[in-house]
């Protein structure tokens, strides 16, 4: 959501077998992070975006490889681009971490 002339970068990383939207996500479908009458009401005037990882341990298909430093560089690398890219690489970020995603951002 990108909010009315953003003063603010909010960034929410889901934990442990988690999903970057369905972590957010109620079982009524609704996404506090991008439902108009929920955080981007409270904050009209925050970019609010949510970034993923492989948190994966439950797959019979196919489990995460990566480790924690690895998950936290690519979070720094995904967005230092998007922010260099639109030039609001100066603007405040707030975390929202849950669970592992807490670890991954301690770990940058």
């Amino acid at each position: 959501v990108e909010g009315v002339d953003p003063i603010v970068d909010i960034v929410a990383i889901h934990g442990l077998n988690g999903h970057r939207e369905e972590t957010w996500t109620a079982g009524n479908k609704v996404n506090w992070l991008r439902d108009a009458n929920m955080l981007p009401n409270i904050i009209p005037n925050a970019r609010i975006m949510s970034w993923g990882y492989d948190a994966n341990t439950h797959s019979t298909k196919e489990l995460s490889a990566m480790y924690l430093y690895d998950h936290a560089q690519k979070l720094v690398s995904d967005l230092s681009l998007h922010r260099r890219s639109d030039k609001t690489n100066t603007r405040p970020i707030v975390f929202v971490a849950h669970s592992l995603g807490g670890i991954v951002l301690k770990s940058v």
